[in-house]
């Protein structure tokens, strides 16, 4: 009944079995069950291996997985079962933060409500678009960066705007494009090529 404490002595008991230091049921298909002074469940060990504590708020799962979450506030951790590794922090509703690691272990996924907002694997940090993929923005490893929109520098009040160097003086340092054909380009030397009239402040130069 509720609030009683029943003890039971496994050698002699028809409920268990005993091998040396080893207990267990005599029956290998029954399932442990812990209950509070309600009589209700907080832990349950399976014949399967698996177990639960605290109604699911720590979960071995048969497929592997280990969840420790709070489903009412929706957040926590999950390994295994989808996503490999999870943590979550979220809102009743839904709406919350995740990171995951991909399924293919080859990418970090950051995700905001139900939408994955940027992405990171050994090339570097992807933002935007659809992640992994196609990204709108791309900081490689390598230094080197991708823009799908334009990019502003902001009022900047001393140093540059946009400083690009180059190693050697035939290197471009800016290249204009259209439809992926290049119309104009900056060389680190000073000199300049473009496809079409230039100009000026005080007029045109052809």
């Amino acid at each position: 009944g509720s609030g009683v404490t029943s003890w039971v002595n496994p050698s002699s008991s028809t409920l268990w079995s005993r091998s040396v230091t080893t207990l267990k049921p005599t029956n290998p298909g029954d399932t442990l069950t812990i209950t509070n002074s309600s009589d209700a469940a907080v832990s349950t060990f399976n014949p399967d291996g698996s177990a639960s504590f605290a109604s699911g708020n720590i979960t071995l799962g048969a497929s592997g997985q280990i969840t420790l979450s709070d489903s009412a506030a929706n957040l926590g951790i999950q390994l295994g079962a989808g996503p490999d590794f999870t943590l979550k922090r979220g809102q009743n509703g839904g709406a919350g933060a995740e990171i995951s690691v991909g399924g293919d272990m080859n990418h970090l996924v950051f995700e905001m409500g139900s939408s994955n907002v940027a992405a990171m694997d050994s090339v570097g940090f992807k933002v935007g678009g659809t992640l992994p993929g196609t990204p709108n923005i791309t900081l490689n490893a390598n230094g080197s960066a991708s823009f799908a929109g334009n990019v502003s520098s902001g009022n900047v009040v001393s140093g540059q705007a946009l400083l690009g160097n180059q190693a050697s003086a035939v290197g471009q340092i800016f290249i204009g494009q259209n439809n992926g054909v290049t119309k104009s380009y900056i060389q680190a030397d000073g000199s300049a090529s473009f496809a079409g009239n230039v100009k000026t402040g005080n007029g045109l130069v052809t």
